[in-house]
């Protein structure tokens, strides 16, 4: 019988009684209890910590299977981790070791490794220091077998942010007429160089970049989009009636796509990006009729979810709670994630209580807004940022990545665009 479950037997000696535990012997035994766990258990417990928004403990936890059980995989996976929660701290010279030390370990060619190397990159651009962050993406790309457009894309970022415009809106040039790009891929360079030019204070040339575009893409189906962003500029450019007319000319073309397209999903997507267009231009009643349509009329949508976070934003701004309160009940009935379910649960409580206590929709607005618990669950007011596509599902480790499509490299880069 173990001696925790021993008990005091009636007629037994004093002295043969056992004696109750002493408090140092206890934790004794439970550490040694804990040191059973897997460094792969070990992982996921501190995967889970940083989930929850715990940075310290998941930290704590990363730092504890480095140290013993340095030879494993899980203990590079740590480092991963480890560089975030020193990320999300702000000492970035201890995360840019672990980013180091990462990439040693898995390879600078492969996706996270370079994935990792562009979370460094970026650091030395947070503390803006950009001659060593283009530097070190110069060396990056040079040191690649095949060239990575995401890694380009992030050198023109450091450019422009250096204030080199002429360097970025070269190599963005150069990144926007590579043939082997998908169109939704050709966006990014062409959105990044019409608002470089509307930083540079010249959103006569953000139009032309786009015009320009369509004229050799005139079947391209991102039309919609690029209309609609021809009309921001526009308008910014003082060119009201030009600008209405794009806008009329975008959403109309929504309508026909809507109208055209085979299948459910590709119609639920169009929805979603018309609601977008709709939010912009001030239709927000139009705007969460077409959320609504995807949510009910394509309940297996892949952007169903998105489009709950989007309506329960828009729903929220303009202080309908209750109906806040309704779409998150829908996402907390449907959502196949145990935590995010959790972090639903517990902002619900919240706004209930907001309401109860009389708070107006712009306290709670800005209130909820500076949380990050909602973000995890996809259903803050933060998703007002327009991007289109599913939720990341949380990871089992943090693991950066690049999307960038593989070329042969076409040569070394300097410091200019190629």
């Amino acid at each position: 019988m173990h001696i925790l479950s021993l008990r005091w037997l009636p007629g037994r000696p004093r002295h043969d009684r056992p004696r109750p535990l002493s408090g140092l012997l206890l934790i004794a035994l439970l550490a040694a209890a804990c040191s059973t766990k897997s460094p792969e258990e070990k992982l996921e417990e501190a995967n889970q910590w940083a989930r929850e928004g715990d940075v310290l403990n998941a930290q704590f936890a990363y730092e504890e299977i480095i140290e013993q059980h340095p030879d494993t995989k899980a203990a590079i996976d740590a480092r991963i981790g480890l560089a975030m929660c020193y990320l999300n701290d702000g000492d970035l010279t201890r995360a840019r070791e672990q980013l180091d030390d990462y990439v040693d370990a898995v390879g600078l060619e492969t996706e996270e490794g370079l994935g990792a190397r562009v979370l460094k990159i970026r650091s030395y651009g947070q503390e803006r220091q950009f001659e060593q962050a283009i530097a070190e993406a110069i060396a990056t790309s040079n040191s690649l077998p095949m060239e990575q457009p995401g890694l380009l894309f992030e050198l023109s970022q450091l450019y422009a942010a250096d204030e080199q415009y002429d360097q970025a809106l070269e190599l963005l040039q150069y990144l926007l007429s590579r043939e082997d790009q998908r169109p939704e891929e050709q966006m990014f360079p062409l959105e990044r160089m019409a608002a470089l030019y509307r930083q540079m204070g010249q959103p006569e040339k953000s139009v032309a970049v786009y015009e320009e575009y369509l004229e050799q893409h005139p079947d391209s189906p991102q039309r919609p989009e690029i209309l609609f962003a021809i009309g921001d500029y526009q308008l910014q450019a003082g060119n009201e009636e030009a600008a209405e007319a794009s806008f009329n000319a975008s959403e109309a073309l929504y309508h026909q796509q809507i109208d055209e397209a085979l299948g459910a999903e590709e119609k639920s997507r169009l929805y979603l990006r018309m609601a977008r267009v709709q939010e912009l231009r001030g239709q927000v009643q139009a705007a969460i009729d077409s959320l609504r349509t995807v949510i009910d009329k394509y309940p297996t949508s892949s952007v169903r979810s998105e489009a709950q976070r989007r309506l329960a934003t828009l729903l929220f701004s303009r202080g309908r709670f209750d109906q806040v309160l309704a779409v998150m009940e829908q996402a907390l009935a449907e959502s196949p994630v145990p935590e995010d379910a959790l972090v639903i649960e517990r902002e619900m409580e919240r706004l209930k209580q907001f309401i109860a206590d009389g708070v107006t929709s712009q306290t709670l607005f800005a209130s909820m807004a500076s949380t990050a618990t909602l973000a995890q669950a996809g259903l803050t007011t933060a998703s007002l940022e327009l991007t289109e596509g599913e939720p990341p599902a949380p990871a089992e480790t943090p693991s950066p990545s690049t999307e960038a499509a593989e070329t042969p490299a076409t040569g070394t880069l300097t410091s200019t665009a190629p």
